[in-house]
């Protein structure tokens, strides 16, 4: 349900239910402005009051779920790259085995593989 309240209210709320738990030293939240800035509030509270500040941290799903994608499109330029490099390695070989100048073909199969590597 979307929430219409103006941000500074819901960040006074966040900041609300926080002061309900005292004895709160850590907590684990998605980037929710509202909620970042409730927590502020709460942190700026405690430290007026010489107490120590909630510890805040992302959750993990977020950053696994965006790290994921960034594993999968390495993989997938890896592949390609693989392939590439083979493909300039069987060039080679057939260039050296139909007795053709390999330099071409040689540069080719070295740039390939320092791209794949």
């Amino acid at each position: 349900m979307l929430d219409l309240r103006p941000l500074e209210r819901r960040s006074q709320a966040w900041a609300q239910e926080f002061g309900r738990l005292p004895n709160l030293e850590q907590l684990a939240r998605d980037g929710g402005t509202a909620l970042t800035k409730g927590v502020a509030l709460v942190n700026q509270e405690r430290a007026q009051q010489g107490r120590e500040l909630l510890l805040d941290q992302g959750d993990h799903f977020h950053a696994f779920w965006g790290g994921g994608v960034g594993v999968r499109k390495a993989a997938t330029r890896a592949r390609h790259a693989l392939a590439k490099a083979e493909a300039a390695d069987k060039a080679l070989a057939e260039s050296r085995r139909e007795g053709h100048k390999q330099t071409a073909a040689a540069v080719r199969a070295s740039h390939a593989w320092k791209q794949a590597e």
